[in-house]
């Protein structure tokens, strides 16, 4: 069973080293949360808002994100690889050391 989060409100939340893998995310408010070290593998974000998010090493491989909002998020050293950040908004956003293997930035 895939666990759904959907629209819920997480701001400033720590989900710090949480394993969200596969979890359905799409149109939350996560603005300002700590996903540091977190594992969302395969996960759903579209329409979701990361903005100003840590996400710092946290392992988003084949995670969907398109649409969403990741301004000023952190996303240093996380790995990318797969991911689909098709018309995502990426302004201001630390990739720094990222894997971006394989990732869809299409009109993002």
């Amino acid at each position: 069973m895939t666990p759904k989060l959907r629209s819920a409100n997480l701001y400033k939340a720590n989900l710090s080293r949480v394993n969200l893998s596969k979890t359905d995310l799409c149109g939350c408010y996560l603005g300002r949360a700590n996903l540091s070290g977190a594992n969302p593998s395969l996960a759903e974000f579209r329409n979701a808002d990361l903005s100003q998010a840590d996400l710092r090493g946290a392992d988003l491989s084949w995670a969907d994100l398109s649409k969403a909002d990741l301004s000023l998020a952190n996303l240093s050293k996380a790995d990318l690889s797969g991911a689909n950040f098709h018309k995502a908004d990426l302004t201001k956003t630390d990739l720094s050391g990222a894997d971006l293997s394989g990732t869809d930035l299409s009109e993002a």
